[in-house]
């Protein structure tokens, strides 16, 4: 490793910005684990939250960024697989004792890549089944495919801004 090197790995990156938290994960390692957590929701077909989260985590030992990880992937997947639906580019994270702060998915960096890697994970996926894996995990899914199973159709149909609580 070279002296440049050492210095871009210890640097906060710009694709942290406009995300609800910052990470010090290179573009190459940050793309490298998105995908390893895809596999990790694809072959553990009943796991809970916890248990994703947790084997993100042991994979790369950041617990903001493998909590991320476990709400962007399947929003994402969600959002591929249900084109049709008008989504909310909002999406807003609350910490105890402190105003509720709104983001974007469109401003967020690491959102956007795990879109881009997702969008690329279902078109070459050799197991389709296992994109279930993933989207029994978005709750924007599960809405929509029983707004759907209820006789709504796709195009009349929109989500609310994603909510999530700061954990960490």
């Amino acid at each position: 490793m070279g002296l440049f090197d050492r210095f871009k790995k210890n640097k906060e990156l710009p694709f942290s910005r406009g995300s609800y938290f910052h990470t010090a994960i290179n573009d190459d390692d940050l793309h490298t684990l998105i995908n390893q957590a895809i596999d990790v929701f694809e072959r553990n077909e009943h796991a809970d939250t916890e248990t994703i989260i947790l084997s993100i985590y042991r994979i790369y030992p950041d617990k903001n960024l493998a909590i991320a990880l476990y709400r962007f992937i399947p929003t994402a997947f969600c959002r591929l697989f249900f084109y049709q639906v008008n989504y909310s580019d909002e999406y807003i994270v609350a910490s105890k004792g402190k105003e509720p702060q709104e983001f974007h998915y469109s401003d967020d960096g690491i959102y956007n890549m795990v879109a881009m890697i997702s969008k690329q994970r279902i078109i070459q996926s050799a197991r389709p089944e296992a994109t279930f894996n993933v989207l029994f995990h978005s709750a924007d899914f599960n809405a929509i495919n029983k707004a759907v199973k209820d006789g709504a159709e796709l195009e009349n149909l929109s989500c609310f801004p994603s909510y999530f609580a700061k954990t960490v």
